[in-house]
């Protein structure tokens, strides 16, 4: 294999195996601009089997901007040439942080040509150069919001944007030449990685190893472990080299999208240009303001970057206090349109994560994988909490009716009063009966443990309680009569007499019982 690509790439390239130590070369990167900056390197040795099947070349890297600076964040995949042959790309930091020489590891060239076919892996270097990933626009308060799974997905946060508190996508900026159309890599040139743009901007930049046709090899160790994925790549601009004794790293500004990965694997990522990968347009209308996004459709990913985006939109707003969001969700996918609403009240953070959860169990659903194609979020906020606990249900039997009487508390206002009717038969009216009131929790997780295909789970999430909804339950301890209501969800042995919800302009919690015994 490494002799097709001797005859395919103009440069040739070098096998390993011919490295001796002492051996000297050259490595490239883009240090700023797009104007590439060359470094000395030094051969040291091999370091076999730091992965399976995987060895490193260990080298010293010299030049006045390297010692001043260390290794730096983003500069993996930055190709190094040994006797006029390309040897691989830098991708280890092998003395970490405040090490007194750059000693990198190099990832052979054949090993990013015929990577290892895998995803995500449990085998991890501690020594990998990081990718910086660059959160634009993104509230402070979702990234933290996020953490543990930002963290999880191994995003390590890099040049963190301002947030403008605006949408940015209508904005009119200057076009460089990172941002042409006809931009074209080259070896050391800055490389994005895209996982959102639009009117925030989430990715990472690393450095092109190798150029070979439409065909780009770039970082020398994984972005994230994905595997065979489709993210976009794009043309990128280094501002400058931010130094420092813990971890240097590039100030980076990604460009236009300009193709595809598709496979990201442990010795480094490979994309193709010109390729458009799938992509998944987001829309989120917070009372008069509107942001508009557009996400990288990977599976794995793409929870977080839809619960992310929207709590950013929401906390570019508001980002502490009470709160109360009148909801509507709809997601256009090619197997179905799926659409639901509810009312999320309380704290900020605790009203987004709430929205959080309900959106996890759309995509992360037991039944089929969703074909998104675009999504609309539609919030009408309240900067108010319109709460409420239920204090107390009485019941009193008058022949064949049952009269209720539900009390509720809403937060800082005055007790109401919720009054139902409910025809009783006689065989019923001479039997213990026991009468409850609560929120929509226990009714919503009997629905859900019915549920038994696609197409049920949809209905749950059109037809289930909301959060505003008070449910009030007649039992007995015979209960044989089946409700009209939401009757095909629930388990039979578990149906009450009688089932009401109601809905009230308060999120409902707390629950009270009465019993009538006949």
């Amino acid at each position: 294999m490494l002799i097709l690509y001797l005859i395919v790439l103009s440069i040739p390239v070098m096998d390993y195996a011919e490295v001796t130590a002492g051996m000297e070369g050259f490595g490239i990167t883009v240090l700023e601009g797009n104007k590439p900056d060359t470094f000395g390197v030094e051969i040291i040795g091999v370091r076999k089997r730091i992965a399976p099947g995987q060895d490193i070349i260990l080298a010293r890297l010299k030049g006045k901007k390297i010692e001043e600076t260390g290794i730096i964040g983003g500069m993996s995949g930055s190709p190094v040439y040994i006797n006029g042959k390309l040897l691989g790309a830098v991708a280890y930091n092998m003395g970490g942080a405040f090490s007194k020489e750059p000693i990198c590891g190099i990832t052979p060239m054949g090993s990013m040509f015929d990577p290892p076919k895998t995803g995500f892996s449990d085998v991890h270097i501690k020594e990998e150069i990081p990718i910086p990933v660059s959160f634009s626009n993104v509230s402070d308060a979702a990234l933290s919001l996020f953490k543990e799974e930002i963290e999880k997905m191994e995003l390590k946060g890099g040049v963190w944007g301002n947030a403008t508190k605006i949408p940015i996508s209508n904005s009119k900026f200057p076009v460089t030449d990172y941002q042409s159309s006809n931009y074209q890599f080259f070896p050391g040139s800055p490389i994005g990685v895209s996982l959102v743009s639009g009117d925030a901007r989430i990715g990472a930049v690393g450095t092109v190893t190798c150029v070979d046709g439409d065909r780009v090899y770039a970082f020398g160790h994984r972005f994230l472990g994905l595997g065979a994925v489709e993210l976009p790549i794009t043309t990128a601009h280094i501002h400058t080299v931010a130094s420092s004794y813990l971890a240097s790293f590039k100030i980076a500004e990604m460009g236009n999208n300009i193709g595809c990965v598709d496979m990201d694997a442990f010795t480094g990522i490979s994309a193709i240009i010109g390729k458009s990968p799938p992509m998944v347009d987001m829309t989120v209308e917070n009372g008069n303001i509107t942001y508009r996004y557009k996400l990288a459709k990977e599976e794995r990913l793409f929870p977080l970057l839809v619960n992310l985006m929207l709590a950013s939109s929401i906390f570019m707003d508001y980002s502490m206090g009470y709160v109360t969001y009148s909801a509507v969700f709809n997601i256009d996918a090619k197997e179905r349109e799926i659409g639901f609403s509810d009312t999320y009240s309380g704290e900020v953070m605790d009203a987004v994560t709430a929205m959080a959860g309900d959106i996890n169990s759309v995509f992360e659903n037991n039944y089929t994988g969703l074909n998104v194609k675009s999504i609309n979020f539609n919030l009408i906020p309240s900067y108010t909490l319109k709460m409420a606990q239920i204090k107390d249900i009485q019941g009193d039997l008058r022949n064949d009716t049952l009269f209720l009487i539900c009390t509720v508390e809403p937060y800082r206002g005055k007790l109401a009063r919720i009054e139902q009717k409910i025809p009783i038969r006689n065989s019923d009216g001479k039997k213990p009966l026991m009468i409850s009131a609560s929120g929509c929790d226990g009714m919503k997780k009997r629905m859900w443990e019915e549920i038994r295909d696609f197409d049920e789970f949809v209905s749950y999430l059109e037809n289930r309680p909301k959060r505003t909804s008070l449910v009030i339950q007649v039992s007995s301890q015979d209960d044989d009569f089946l409700p009209p209501s939401y009757s095909k969800f629930i388990k039979r042995e578990k149906r009450p007499l009688y089932e009401k919800v109601i809905e009230t302009e308060w999120v409902i919690s707390g629950g009270a019982s009465y019993e009538i015994d006949k």
